[in-house]
């Protein structure tokens, strides 16, 4: 029987070849390692939005039931949710910011076309994220809702209004293509 002289692997040789390994995966896993943190990223900013739209709704559906009033409008007012309101409004239960919410009348617009019973307002509103570790800046969402008040009607709806204003203008658009 013929005995095999073989040479084991010596501890160096595996080292080289575990690092040669190494460096041809390496830039394999770094664009894996920056595409799944540009995932949490994009999930985290998709989920603010989220609950940026849930605080409009619920300061549109405020505007629509006269809360606040118009006087306090005109002064500006700040508003902060309560840790109640946002369990109820399936914010998450672990949430690291405190949401402030700023209104005020920009301006009011008067038309000489219209009377003195119909005024226009565009509200701003500013939805603020506060962290509450100071780490990171504030975020902010500015957004402008266009109202209509009928002072004659008092607590007419004020889609209502939008809606009839929409269908005039789509009714003189379609009268002027004609």
């Amino acid at each position: 029987m013929k005995h095999q002289n073989r040479r084991h692997f010596l501890l160096l040789e595996v080292l080289i070849a575990f690092s040669l390994v190494l460096l041809c995966a390496f830039p394999l896993l770094t664009t894996q390692v920056f595409i799944a943190k540009a995932e949490k990223q994009s999930l985290h900013d998709i989920e603010i939005d989220r609950l940026v739209n849930i605080v409009l709704v619920h300061i549109v559906q405020d505007l629509y039931n006269q809360k606040p009033e118009w006087k306090e409008l005109n002064e500006g007012i700040e508003i902060r949710l309560e840790k109640e309101w946002l369990d109820k409004s399936s914010f998450p239960k672990i949430f690291p910011y405190e949401v402030k919410v700023h209104l005020k009348l920009k301006e009011e617009e008067d038309t000489e076309e219209e009377t003195k019973e119909d005024t226009k307002y565009l509200l701003q509103v500013t939805i603020q994220f506060v962290p509450q570790d100071k780490s990171q800046d504030a975020l902010r969402f500015p957004y402008e809702i266009f109202l209509t008040r009928h002072l004659l009607l008092g607590q007419q709806d004020v889609f209502e209004q939008i809606d009839q204003q929409r269908t005039k203008e789509e009714k003189q658009k379609e009268e002027g293509s004609k």
